[in-house]
């Protein structure tokens, strides 16, 4: 099991670090009538929304966001760090808002309810701030599975060494850990398990098993619950909302 911190923000450096600044709380009531505040949102587009209303009505802000991936964002931000685009960065792996930190791309933020969460789940220096604890899982089609492979004697996908089973070649979806934070995390959490050696082999023979890498991670969620495939490598968070809409995914951590 791979459990890994969801940064909750990032003030990107030169974006809401421009014009004037203003100490913790000032924000509250109706003190930002009237200004614009613009997101890249690394998460649900539901949730995006969501928040970015109950923002614009507690503040007056006219909130906007634009949902892109993990890797996308990252590399947008860096793209833009000469002249910003967006305010705030909401979502994504911890560890991104960290590269981003280290390349000067965002600016510091001391917030008062940072006290509310533990040491270990926010930058020391208030770069990030995590927002919730992820777990990465092997998910599978329970119906098609059942109606396909569970005739022919094939064990149920519940394990890293299962995925090689000649059986499911063709049939994995996972995020393309270039592009998707939660990609990267599956290609981090081998590697902390297994070590580079045995990693980086179980990674080449797993590699020609999947048959698509997906540029977000909810993605494989979404089409392994439609039936496309039998199997998706993503967060449990992702699959377990396919599986709340009807679609039931087994899930494995």
């Amino acid at each position: 099991m791979l459990a890994v911190a969801l940064a909750g923000l990032s003030l990107l450096a030169a974006g809401c670090g421009g014009g004037d600044k203003k100490q913790p709380g000032e924000a509250g009531g109706q003190s930002l009538k009237g200004k614009k505040l613009v997101m890249y949102v690394s998460f649900h587009e539901d949730t995006a929304k969501e928040l970015s209303e109950l923002f614009q009505t507690k503040t007056g802000a006219d909130v906007s966001f634009i949902r892109l991936p993990t890797g996308e964002a990252l590399a947008r931000i860096k793209a833009e760090k000469d002249a910003p685009k967006a305010d705030i960065w909401l979502g994504g792996t911890a560890d991104a808002h960290a590269k981003a930190a280290a390349d000067g791309l965002l600016e510091a933020y001391k917030s008062p309810n940072a006290k509310m969460i533990l040491p270990e789940y926010q930058d020391k220096d208030g770069f990030w701030y995590g927002t919730y604890l992820e777990v990465m899982a092997i998910g599978y089609n329970e119906k098609r599975f059942k109606e396909e492979f569970a005739p022919k004697g094939v064990k149920a996908p519940e394990s890293l060494q299962d995925l090689l089973n000649p059986e499911f070649k063709g049939e994995i979806i996972m995020p393309d850990p270039r592009k998707s934070g939660t990609g990267n995390t599956f290609i981090s959490s081998i590697l902390q398990q297994m070590g580079e050696e045995k990693g980086w082999a179980y990674l080449k023979a797993l590699k020609p098993q999947v048959a698509q890498f997906t540029p977000s991670g909810f993605t494989p969620g979404q089409k392994t619950g439609a039936g496309e495939y039998l199997i998706c490598l993503n967060f449990i968070s992702d699959q377990t909302l396919v599986s709340n809409k009807g679609q039931k995914i087994h899930s494995t951590i």
